[in-house]
């Protein structure tokens, strides 16, 4: 299991557009993807509890990835969530 946190930059927080995005990469891995923010916890290959998340523009979110795939998976969605603060 791998994890991080991450700080989001996006200026209307965590939204759609972006959490498309990271689904769609999250699919192409075998591994379970779970994020956090706060107390909320949710899958990271459902949009609805993506949303539900609701992390603002600053908010400090938790990735956790677990299975096979783990190390390249974890890689992935960290680069991507850190191209989003450049």
């Amino acid at each position: 299991m791998k994890s991080a946190e991450i700080i989001i930059n996006i200026p209307n927080g965590f939204h759609a557009r972006p959490i498309a995005e990271f689904i769609a990469l999250a699919k192409e891995y075998k591994s379970h993807v779970e994020l956090q923010y706060m107390d909320r916890k949710a899958n990271g290959r459902s949009i609805l509890s993506m949303l539900a998340l609701r992390v603002p523009d600053g908010g400090k979110m938790k990735i956790t990835v677990e299975g096979e795939d783990e190390d390249i998976a974890f890689d992935a969605l960290c680069q991507l969530l850190k191209t989003y603060n450049e």
